[in-house]
Parts: C-alpha cells; structure tokens; sequence
C-alpha cells in the first residue's frame, strides 16, 4: 500500500515558467491531510529552496527530505539526519581543475546551528549573482572562493568537454551527472561516489521503518532514474527526458498541465485519515 511520496522539485513541481502553481500547491499540501507522508527528493540543495519559497507552507517541522542529488537527508527546519560528502581534498582537485578550464562551479553547506549557508565558488561575479538570486535569504549566506573542505555537491554551472575527461578520469571517486537545465544548457552535479537519490531513498527506508515498497517517487529527469528503480511506485511526469520514458514507469500528466496535482488528487484517503483539510 502507498503510504509515502516524494517529489522531485524542478520540472516536477514547477512548470517550465518555474512557478508552482496553485493547484499543485493545494493538491501537495491535501494529500497530507488524506494520510499520506510527502517529501521531497531534488538535486537542489536546502539553501536554494529555502530562497524560492517556505517549506514550512507545504511540510511539517520534523518532515525529512532528500537534498543535493542524494548526499543529505534533511527535515524541513534544517537538522541534518544524515549526508555523504565529497572529501575536501577531492573537493580541492575539483575547483583546481575548474580554474584550469574556466568552468564555473558553486556549492553550498549549511552550519544550521547559526542559520548560515556557506556558499563556496571558483568565480567571485558568480558568487555575487547567487546573492542576488537568492536576495530573501541575502542575511543568511556566507560567500566564499576557499574551498578546502567537505562538501555534499558542487555545481558545475556550464561544463566543457576538458573538465568532462576530468570528471570521466576520476569516476571511482565521484558520481556525476550531466542534465539539461530550463535554458537548454548542460550543467552537470558532482556528488561522492554512491551518492544518488535511490541510495538516499534506501537509507531513507532504514532511518523511517518505511519499506521501499509502500514510497511513490515522481519524477522527470535521469537524476531520478536510481530512484524510480528502488521504489514500489514509480512515476515520470509527462515532460520526462526520453532517458526515462524508456523504461516503462508509469507516466502522469506534464507539469505545464498540473500533472502532478492531479495525480496527488486522484489518490485515497489513507484508513485512518480524515481527508478533511478543515479537520
């Protein structure tokens, strides 16, 4: 029995104009109240999210979620329950070679007990552009060019073919994945080797007394395919990249159509549940 859902975040939730619409937003927060646990499982990491909107509309407190591709398991107000980061001098060898190539990359770690986003970049415009795409947190982050230390992603913003014979040369200890972003161009996400979200799903699973079989996980891009493989329920949106479509999971409606919400809508009431929002 389905008893828990999670949702990729870009071109799931949102629409290719990158607003979540009214719909999705009411049918995200009934299914809830019909029983059922939601989550999110993105490649963003928190900070980004915690920029476009507050998880607190949608989740409770003590809700955990799956950041950064896989490598943190997060609750909604900011604990970390568990994460698998890239080694800080793996972390170092990969801006070095960002440097030499003219590749720019971001990243981002949360010290939660001050509320703070450590935002660690090779490119100081791109540093100061990240502040002001994320201007209602401005207060919260810390913009850095040191990145000798741990981190649970980094971003590559625009790769190029000499840093992806990098990436390819050191794939024992790095996972990473190239994906198309709302402009069309490759960017790619560098994580620890292992890390994916089907991983994370699998610790997930342990940590919560969940067995994989009663999650549902929605998604649209190859990100996602590790994911969709360990779940009893897996879903593709009806914009899904032809990386997943191949497979046969069973597809919804677009996100420019409010697939996903009507999805969510069509599902039971959870024995036990209200189903009343007034409740």
């Amino acid at each position: 029995m389905l008893t828990t859902i999670f949702l990729d975040f870009d071109k799931t939730i949102t629409n290719s104009r990158k607003e979540i619409t009214l719909r999705t937003r009411a049918a995200i927060k009934q299914v809830q109240v019909k029983g059922y646990r939601v989550g999110l499982c993105t490649g963003r990491q928190l900070i980004s999210l915690r920029s476009r909107l507050s998880l607190l509309e949608f989740f409770s407190a003590n809700q955990t979620h799956i950041f950064s591709g896989g490598a943190q398991i997060i609750t909604t107000v900011g604990e970390i329950i568990w994460q698998k980061l890239i080694a800080a001098t793996t972390v170092k060898q990969i801006f070095e070679q960002a440097n030499l190539n003219d590749v720019v990359l971001t990243s981002s770690t949360v010290s939660f007990n001050a509320n703070q986003a450590c935002v660690v970049g090779n490119n100081k415009q791109t540093l100061e552009d990240f502040a002001k795409r994320h201007h209602l947190i401005k207060k919260e982050l810390i913009l850095t060019q040191s990145y000798n230390q741990q981190l649970p992603l980094v971003i590559v913003d625009e790769i190029n073919e000499q840093f992806l014979q990098f990436l390819e040369k050191n794939k024992l200890e790095l996972n990473f994945k190239t994906m198309l972003g709302y402009d069309g161009t490759v960017y790619a996400d560098i994580t620890a080797k292992d890390v994916n979200k089907g991983n994370a799903l699998e610790v997930w699973s342990r940590l919560n007394e969940t067995p994989l079989t009663e999650i549902a996980m929605v998604g649209d891009s190859e990100n996602d395919l590790e994911a969709l493989q360990v779940v009893g329920y897996p879903i593709i949106m009806g914009n899904a990249t032809d990386a997943l479509t191949k497979f046969g999971f069973h597809q919804i409606d677009t996100n420019d159509n409010d697939g996903l919400a009507f999805w969510l809508e069509s599902l039971p009431v959870i024995n036990g549940a209200s189903g009343n929002k007034n409740d």
